[in-house]
């Protein structure tokens, strides 16, 4: 089927109408926007929301993608617009990505009590094959793409990194719940970085004093083989936050600080060494 936008609504009437509605167009509005896919049969939605400045220039524009968006796409693109223009981090296309059912979505392993979990791969693949495209088509995208995941999204997130590593220059991951499934994504991880030698990307990694069992039983494991074991080149962090619950506020927000601090330094390296 062939992609085509169609405009839902262009402001979400359960978000405060000042959020949209400033002078001089100070924060973009987001739309939701569809796009046809063929690998679940039906038209599916993206959140999207464009740079200030995008319709008065011709640059291309670094992407960030959010997972679970109806839970946190509208907290990651304040965090973004918060952050953007100061040390060096540019400005955003931020795409939330919608899912109809989030135990086949996110899980790349079936759980006993949820009979369509598992479908993670296909999510993918639906991703990496027709998400990514219909942007990079559409809207001017650079080739610099961020995944954000929360819970069982930063699970997904990961499992990601170690499926097609090539799909995203960087990851934040909140809260991952990495001991789901007998800790089957921290098992795929510790296979896949014992089996490649350099990751050139970005990770952060955050989570709460009091976060779930499913991410606090597996964070001390995945730390360790982070120290130990994670390839040259990859630039990685963990906050463990006091007194902090569940997918902690700061989470995008500390996130883009780090991944713009390395991979300006990045920058900087090459720079000097020319």
């Amino acid at each position: 089927m062939k992609n085509k936008l169609v405009f839902f609504v262009a402001i979400l009437l359960s978000i405060p109408g000042t959020l949209f509605a400033q002078l001089n167009n100070e924060i973009p509005i987001t739309q939701i926007v569809a796009y046809d896919s063929e690998l679940y049969g039906e038209s599916r939605k993206l959140y999207i929301s464009l740079p200030m400045d995008y319709q008065d220039t011709k640059k291309d524009y670094p992407v960030l993608y959010v997972l679970f968006p109806e839970s946190n796409y509208f907290r990651a693109k304040s965090a973004a617009w918060h952050v953007e223009g100061s040390n060096g981090i540019p400005e955003f296309i931020v795409v939330g990505i919608s899912n109809k059912d989030s135990w086949n979505e996110v899980f790349p392993f079936k759980l006993a009590r949820r009979p369509t979990s598992g479908g993670a791969d296909t999510f993918l693949e639906s991703i990496s094959a027709e998400v990514i495209p219909f942007i990079e088509s559409n809207y001017r995208a650079d080739s610099l793409r961020i995944l954000a995941g929360f819970s069982n999204s930063a699970m997904f997130a990961c499992h990601v990194l170690v499926k097609k590593p090539e799909l995203f220059k960087s990851y934040i991951l909140s809260s991952p719940m990495l001991a789901y499934g007998n800790g089957y994504v921290l098992k795929e991880t510790v296979e896949f970085f014992g089996n490649i030698e350099s990751l050139d990307k970005t990770l952060y990694v955050i989570y709460g004093e009091n976060d779930y069992q499913n991410v606090l039983k597996a964070m001390p494991h995945f730390e360790t083989l982070l120290k130990e074991k994670s390839p040259e080149n990859l630039k990685w962090k963990v906050d463990l936050l006091e007194n902090e619950h569940h997918v902690p506020y700061v989470d995008v927000y500390n996130g883009l600080v780090f991944t713009f601090e390395k991979l300006n330094e990045e920058k900087t390296t090459s720079a000097e060494e020319k």
